[in-house]
C-alpha cells in the first residue's frame, strides 16, 4: 500500500502535454488573472496518487495555509472520480482577495494560524473540490487559503503549479531553484514544445 503521497514528475516533452491549443488557452486565462505574460512553471508538473485515509498525523497540509504567497496558480486535473469522503483539497473562498503581509506566512501548523483560519473558514464556509474524471480546478493557491482535506478514498491528479513572483525562492533550497531556473520567463507552450 502507498504511504502517503506519491508524487512523480512529468517530463515537459511528454505527448500529454502536446495539446497546444489547449494550452494557448490556458495561458491566456493565467495571464487575465495574474496581469502579466511573464509566468512560469514554478517547478515539473506531477501526478499525484494520495491513498484514502482516515489518518491526517502524516501531514501538515491539512492546516489552511498558502503557497509562498504573491500569486501563484495550481491548475489541478483529476484523472479518478472523487467525492466528499475522498481526499481533496478544500478551500476557503474569497480568500485569494485579501492582501498578504510577512505575518500571514506564519508556519501554518501554529496555533495562532490554525484559529486565524478557523475564524475565516467560520465567516466564509469552505468547499471541497472534488468530481469526475477530467474535472479540473485552477486557483490562486499563492493567496487562498486552502488545506487537503483527508478521507478514506483514493485521488489521482495531474498538477501544475504557474508562478510570476519570486517569493518562492526564499523558502526553497538553492539546488531547486537552480533546477527550474531555466523555465522562468518562458510560457508554458514554449516549454510544453521545447
Amino acid at each position: 500500500p502507498l504511504e502517503g503521497p506519491t508524487a512523480y514528475d512529468i517530463s515537459t516533452s511528454s505527448d500529454i502535454l502536446l495539446n497546444t491549443q489547449y494550452w494557448h488557452n490556458l495561458e491566456i486565462l493565467i495571464s487575465t488573472y495574474l496581469g502579466t505574460n511573464c509566468f512560469w512553471l514554478r517547478e515539473n508538473p506531477r501526478l499525484n496518487i494520495q491513498e484514502g485515509t482516515s489518518d491526517s498525523s502524516f501531514d501538515n497540509r491539512e492546516f489552511y495555509h498558502t503557497d509562498y504567497g504573491m500569486h501563484q496558480l495550481s491548475l489541478v486535473t483529476l484523472l479518478n472520480k472523487t467525492t466528499e469522503n475522498s481526499i481533496c483539497t478544500e478551500v476557503i473562498p474569497t480568500t485569494h482577495n485579501n492582501p498578504r503581509f510577512l505575518t500571514d506566512f506564519e508556519i501554518s501548523n501554529r496555533q495562532s494560524y490554525i484559529a486565524k483560519a478557523k475564524k475565516k473558514a467560520n465567516n466564509l464556509g469552505s468547499i471541497k473540490l472534488f468530481g469526475d474524471i477530467g474535472t479540473t480546478y485552477l486557483f490562486d493557491a499563492g493567496n487562498l487559503l486552502h488545506r487537503a482535506s483527508f478521507g478514506t478514498e483514493d485521488r489521482a491528479m495531474l498538477f501544475f503549479i504557474f508562478s510570476c513572483s519570486y517569493s518562492y525562492t526564499r523558502t526553497q533550497p538553492a539546488e531547486l531553484v537552480n533546477k527550474y531556473r531555466h523555465l522562468i520567463g518562458r510560457k508554458p507552450s514554449q516549454i510544453f514544445q521545447s
